[in-house]
């Protein structure tokens, strides 16, 4: 874990701050519009259902559960099973490759304003959340295509709750890499139009 976080630190210490922006938005972009196209052809052959993984619905009635992911399978077909592999490779790659560039801004953003917080921030493994969506990702989709194969198997049902249990730390991962990032921007933005504002005083 530490060898990780050092190894992001001094990567995103290291790229163009320029450059981890286009990352950020190009990858993210990209990886929405593949996840839109994958799922619509999904949807075609399994009447309907979405993908398991893009199911995040936290509205009464509609938030997954085992019941409803078993009831799903059974619309399964030979075309879905295809179709989820598919999706499984790719998905792989771009979570990676999308949050990991969002760790690498964080790193930026932390140390081009160094304070008490960000300090700790760089410290501690805080900029390891981002990676934790990768990872849980990896291991949901790992069990749900292994609940896809087994079903109708009667230990079917053990398999998608360790799934969504994988979901919901992705979750827990989620939600902080897109609700935090705004909000470093904003005070690294803020610190910077600081600095451009006192440079003139100080020259005066």
């Amino acid at each position: 874990m530490r060898q990780l976080r050092d190894a992001v630190i001094t990567l995103g210490s290291r790229l163009n701050p320029s450059l981890l922006v286009v990352l950020v938005l190009a990858l993210n972009v990209y990886w929405l519009v593949i996840l839109a196209v994958i799922n619509r052809e999904f949807q075609g052959v399994t009447n309907g259902h979405p993908l398991l993984d893009l199911q995040n619905s936290l509205a009464p009635g509609e938030i997954i559960t085992p019941a409803k992911v078993l009831e799903q399978l059974g619309d399964y077909t030979q075309a879905s099973r295809f179709i989820y592999w598919v999706f499984f490779v790719l998905d792989n790659i771009m979570p990676h490759l999308a949050f990991g560039s969002i760790a690498l801004l964080w790193v930026y953003f932390w140390r081009s304003n160094l304070n008490r917080l960000y300090n700790g921030l760089l410290g501690g493994y805080a900029v390891l959340i981002p990676l934790g969506v990768g990872f849980f990702d990896w291991l949901e989709n790992l069990f749900y295509l292994v609940a896809i194969h087994a079903y109708p198997a009667p230990n079917t049902v053990w398999v998608v709750v360790v799934g969504l249990t994988f979901k919901w730390l992705k979750a827990a991962c989620v939600f902080p890499s897109t609700l935090l990032t705004p909000v470093f921007l904003a005070y690294h933005l803020f610190r910077a139009l600081q600095r451009r504002t006192r440079r003139p005083l100080m020259e005066s």
